[in-house]
């Protein structure tokens, strides 16, 4: 579970999870709660990535850019769910 993740004055990507030129990744059934969203930023080559069964609360969705590639997205992000819960 990643809670409060990505918020600190040094994380210059703003993200819980950067992912830059990975070839291969999988990202599965794990929590993610009031936290900075996942940026994913493919390179070159053809990479696997897999985002998963996982659930987000009060975080952003996943972002996916080809950076050197006029190819639609190639991850596969399926089956997560995102949720808002309001603040009390």
């Amino acid at each position: 579970m990643l809670n409060k993740v990505g918020f600190g004055k040094r994380n210059k990507s703003a993200s819980s999870i950067l992912l830059h030129g990975v070839q291969v990744t999988d990202i599965r059934s794990n929590k993610v709660r009031d936290s900075s969203g996942i940026s994913v930023k493919h390179t070159v080559g053809e990479p696997v990535t897999k985002i998963i069964d996982n659930t987000f609360v009060d975080t952003p969705k996943v972002v996916v850019e080809e950076l050197n590639s006029d190819q639609v997205d190639t991850a596969e992000l399926s089956n997560n769910s995102y949720t808002y819960e309001p603040e009390q």
